[in-house]
């Protein structure tokens, strides 16, 4: 089963800490990943819609200027085996 993960606000402008969240998104040239899971990724890739992997890594903030305006899903591995999986925006 593949969930997704949209970012929002509550009333206050504050993110909810329970989930991991792509910041900003949609996004032009550096994303982070945020929430109560940030500190526990092991593996990130981002997946273009066709598939392909078209970043791999581990860091929380990824550069992305070089990828295509497009949806893209990223495959977020956690310490304790979990997988989330991101619908990113790069405009």
């Amino acid at each position: 089963m593949v969930s997704f993960c949209l970012k929002y606000d509550d009333e206050a402008g504050n993110l909810p800490q329970n989930k991991l969240y792509i910041v900003p998104n949609p996004a032009k040239d550096v994303i982070r990943l945020e929430g109560k899971d940030a500190d526990k990724i092991t593996y990130i890739k981002i997946f273009d819609l066709k598939g392909k992997v078209v970043y791999s890594g581990n860091k929380n903030e990824m550069e992305i200027s070089a990828l295509m305006p497009a949806n893209y899903i990223l495959h977020v591995e956690l310490q304790d085996g979990s997988v989330k999986y991101l619908k990113l925006v790069k405009q």
